[in-house]
């Protein structure tokens, strides 16, 4: 229903992509380094997805649109001609934090774990729609830093759940693997 708010922390989303989805609260851009943000600035209002296409991306030629993939596969509008989400009544929020080559920073990621469940992060709007739902299609390699784990708890505290990648490696275990392999995710 609309009432389960579902963040997706990724890349954004599309504006263009927006007309695809029934429940929309956008969210903010947390990706704090502008060398990496793709959109001129740090942390922002805007959790638009630029494209993540910059020099030096390696094999990359288009931009990946991951965020705005993973919010389709999860609420895409089945009216449309596009992708069918599998929850398409749910309301999904676009919190940014990754950018170019799709690079971001655990501490970034961190702070927004924390502001999409509603909790309270210096400098930034609060949340007035909390996510009951915290998506992460991300990883990190090595054990789970101990302040994203202080996120994760308060998330949970606040009565978030959060459901995060392994990584794109065919591992078949989280234990390499953050945000996975914290406590409670």
């Amino acid at each position: 229903t609309p009432d389960i708010v579902v963040a997706i922390l990724d890349s954004g989303l599309a504006t263009a992509a927006e007309t695809a989805f029934l429940n929309v609260n956008w969210g903010l851009d947390f990706v704090s380094d502008p060398l990496i943000s793709m959109d001129g600035d740090g942390r922002d209002l805007d959790a638009e997805d630029p494209g993540d296409i910059a020099q030096g991306c390696g094999w990359w030629t288009e931009p990946s649109w991951h965020g705005t993939k993973m919010a389709s596969i999860l609420a895409a509008d089945h009216n449309t001609q596009l992708i069918k989400g599998i929850a398409p009544n749910s309301t999904i929020m676009p919190v940014r934090v990754l950018g170019a080559c799709g690079s971001g920073f655990a501490n970034d990621v961190a702070d927004a774990i924390v502001w999409a469940s509603g909790g309270a992060i210096n400098g930034m709007l609060t949340n007035p729609t909390p996510a009951q739902i915290i998506s992460l299609s991300l990883a990190g390699t090595g054990p789970c830093p101990s302040y994203l784990q202080s996120a994760v708890n308060q998330a949970i505290s606040l009565g978030s759940i959060i459901i995060a990648a392994a990584g794109n490696d065919g591992s078949n275990t989280t234990s390499d693997t953050f945000p996975a392999n914290c406590a409670g995710v």
